[in-house]
């Protein structure tokens, strides 16, 4: 790289920040990594959700810096001392020394490339025409409104999750209650809300965006009190054989 006497103290900032920028991302894909290997099954999405935001806002932070020192980074070479243990630290000599990128990661890049060239301008890889061939395709400017639109509403869907469990409790309470009472007369019930449609979760967002389908949109809360009130069903008939068959009673 550049000698030392001959970089200005911005050149030095400029390496430096992209240093840290660069660690704070590989921390980040270390996290979700160990987070993947650790959970089975995998964590919930919230969790994942979480890590991705910490991983993108990285990975922003990486790009407005190379952006803004560019002229600089451009400006540097690698060029390695003679004291430098290129035996030893061979595997970093030559990365630090490559010019292109790795024969798979360029094969990375291409195949992202191509499935975005199905919605949007990639120059040799398509015009984004693909997109309006396919019944459910979107076009470049749906897939930013889509986007747009995913950031906020993560925030309601994860106070829906974690909210979810709470609220079935008190309405479980809420039901022993009003048994234990004497009817009493109805008072006018107020004037129902608009009930908005639920809104798509990250993770089917994501599905839709690495594979091109668009998987059912489940409520997830609903599906959960389903299961239980079908678990609460199957042992009360359970039970209920039981009884019969301790009975003599046959059915």
């Amino acid at each position: 790289m550049q000698s030392a006497s001959s970089m200005t103290t911005d050149d030095l900032k400029a390496l430096d920040q992209a240093r840290n920028r660069m660690v704070a991302i590989v921390k980040s894909l270390e996290g979700i990594e160990g987070d993947l290997m650790r959970h089975e099954p995998l964590p919930n999405w919230p969790s994942l959700q979480k890590s991705s935001a910490l991983l993108l806002r990285n990975i922003t932070s990486l790009l407005n810096s190379t952006t803004t020192n560019n002229e600089a980074l451009q400006r540097m070479h690698s060029s390695p001392l003679a004291t430098f243990p290129g035996q030893s630290q061979s595997n970093l000599l030559h990365q630090l020394l490559r010019k292109k990128l790795e024969p798979n990661v360029e094969d990375w890049i291409s195949e992202g490339l191509g499935y975005a060239s199905k919605f949007c301008e990639m120059g040799e890889f398509g015009d984004g025409s693909a997109a309006g061939q396919t019944e459910d395709g979107l076009d470049e400017y749906s897939v930013s409104e889509l986007w747009e639109w995913a950031g906020p509403a993560e925030n309601d869907i994860a106070r829906q999750v974690f909210t979810a469990e709470d609220e079935d409790e008190e309405d479980d309470e809420d039901d022993e209650d009003e048994e234990d009472e004497e009817d009493e007369p109805m008072k006018d019930a107020a004037p129902a809300k608009d009930t908005e449609p639920p809104r798509l979760p990250l993770g089917t967002v994501l599905t839709y965006m690495s594979t091109g389908a668009v998987p059912k949109v489940v409520d997830r809360a609903q599906e959960e009190r389903d299961m239980q009130a079908a678990l609460k069903m199957r042992q009360a008939r359970t039970a209920q054989a039981e009884m019969d068959r301790r009975a003599g009673i046959t059915r």
